[in-house]
């Protein structure tokens, strides 16, 4: 797909703009208690099952596994399903997006809460393992670390993430700047997204709160 409306770009066009995702996943984490996800030991994680829970918010991960990302593309494309989800924005304007020539100003999400979860060298391994003298004799992979790299984001990186000034003021922030981008876009933005009907009721009774 072409993700020209997913970054910061001059003009349409060029190849370096497409890229291929192999999977986009709402993953469910297990529930934990506060102090397990700070202090506690942490086992190599079975398969999820439920929101995780940190500091009373629950969180949905959403995972996206591509063979390489631009720069803000994760964060516009959670941005884009965020106003589909609430309703501002129809999903006829996913596919739109990802058309070559077409322009939609799409707002990135806030950058609390993204990270890098893993590398992947799969094809990397399929072209150089065992392959004789210029192969490599042992495939390259993090698997072996599952548990440790599970361990330090259940006491370091959600913790973090879940910090009372990390959220959900972020979240409320990003909702009142698309609005206002949506229902009075200016020339400087360029092209805005498509909306929906929903959100020019809320343009007409004036909204004090999203």
């Amino acid at each position: 797909h072409w993700f020209h409306n997913f970054t910061k770009v001059s003009k349409i066009g060029g190849a370096g703009l497409q890229r291929y995702i192999m999977s986009s996943t709402v993953v469910q984490a297990r529930n934990q208690e506060d102090e397990e996800l700070q202090l506690g030991p942490v086992q190599a994680m079975p398969p999820p099952q439920a929101p995780v829970e940190i500091h009373g918010t629950k969180f949905l991960q959403l995972r996206v596994v591509g063979a390489s990302f631009l720069l803000n593309q994760i964060r516009k494309m959670v941005g884009l399903t965020l106003l589909i989800n609430k309703g501002w924005v129809p999903r006829s304007e996913i596919a739109r997006a990802l058309t070559q020539g077409e322009r939609a100003n799409v707002p990135p999400a806030p950058a609390e809460g993204l990270l890098l979860d893993d590398l992947l060298y799969d094809g990397f391994n399929r072209r150089f393992f065992g392959k004789g003298e210029l192969g490599i004799s042992e495939e390259v992979s993090f698997a072996r670390f599952d548990g440790e790299r599970e361990q330090f984001k259940q006491e370091r990186i959600y913790p973090y993430i879940a910090r009372p000034e990390n959220q959900p003021d972020q979240i409320n922030h990003f909702f009142e700047n698309a609005y206002e981008n949506l229902v009075n876009p200016t020339d400087e933005e360029g092209p805005m997204l498509r909306t929906t009907e929903a959100i020019e009721s809320l343009r007409f009774n004036a909204p004090t709160e999203i």
